[in-house]
């Protein structure tokens, strides 16, 4: 079994496709999609070593297909029993033996638009990651197939990362964590909603962090711990690989909650004295 590769940057311390079965051309049928053993969604299994397995779960509830990317369907996901494949179903209409690819999205919630092969993919700003992986709106996959003549039966779809990922870790901080925000130089920010200091999943889009300053906010129940850092050149978030951050917050500025209350007193003037005490 193929597994997603991990990409580690020190910072601070820091096929497609197989055959498809053809059947005689039809203008309105359905369509059967199997995903392969590689390369699916939504959480990462124990490592093996630097190898995060990544299995369907429940969370996949549907994917967006098209056919030669007119606009996508919606198909429910049916998920194997060990999580490593699925198979989706939906229906299409051809004007006879045109060629046909399709193009596949997941899961359908990240779906934006879709120009000719090329998808248009949102990764949600405000994530909430799981002890062994990122939040499952953050982990977008996009799949090919093989072009057959004519629409055939069933499809394999080869599914392939589109989004990169971090794993965080905040050393120094020993109080109780609310939340996790990492500002990439004002461009976009992330939410991590999680109460754990060490490896702290979060998926984005990939880019390129060469000179990029990160601000790291981290809210606690008392107030903010934020620090800055700025990343050297070739350093990068890739497309399927994993990003080890170490980001050392016992130096880091804090700036406390301030609190304020509101009374209302229904009285005479002497009420406005009353407050005083």
């Amino acid at each position: 079994m193929k597994r997603l590769a991990i990409l580690f940057l020190p910072i601070l311390g820091l096929f497609f496709g197989t055959g498809c079965e053809r059947r005689d051309s039809s203008r309105d049928h359905s369509v059967r999609f199997h995903t392969a053993e590689i390369r699916t969604r939504t959480e990462f299994s124990t490592p093996d070593g630097d190898l995060y397995p990544a299995l369907w779960t429940a969370e996949d509830r549907t994917v967006r297909i098209s056919l030669n990317g007119a606009a996508p369907v919606e198909a429910a996901v049916q998920a194997s029993d060990n999580g490593r494949s699925a198979s989706f179903e939906a229906r299409f209409t051809t004007g006879g033996d045109e060629s046909c690819t399709f193009y596949a999205l997941s899961p359908s919630v990240a779906f934006r638009s879709l120009s000719g092969s090329e998808w248009d993919y949102e990764i949600p700003a405000i994530q909430t990651p799981g002890e062994h992986s990122v939040d499952p709106a953050a982990m977008v996959l996009a799949a090919t197939s093989s072009t057959t003549e004519g629409l055939p039966a069933e499809v394999q779809l080869p599914f392939r990362h589109l989004s990169a990922y971090g794993l965080l870790t905040l050393e120094g901080l020993n109080t109780d964590l609310r939340s996790v925000t990492v500002d990439f130089s004002g461009e976009h920010s992330l939410t991590l909603n999680t109460t754990s200091t060490r490896n702290i999943w979060f998926g984005t889009k990939p880019e390129d962090l060469s000179g990029k300053e990160l601000t790291f906010t981290a809210k606690t129940g008392s107030g903010s711990y934020r620090r800055s850092v700025t990343f050297p050149e070739g350093r990068a978030l890739e497309a399927g690989k994993v990003a080890r951050f170490s980001i050392d917050m016992s130096q880091a500025g804090f700036e406390p909650d301030s609190k304020s209350i509101s009374i209302l007193a229904i009285g005479n003037s002497f009420s406005i004295d009353g407050m005083q005490y």
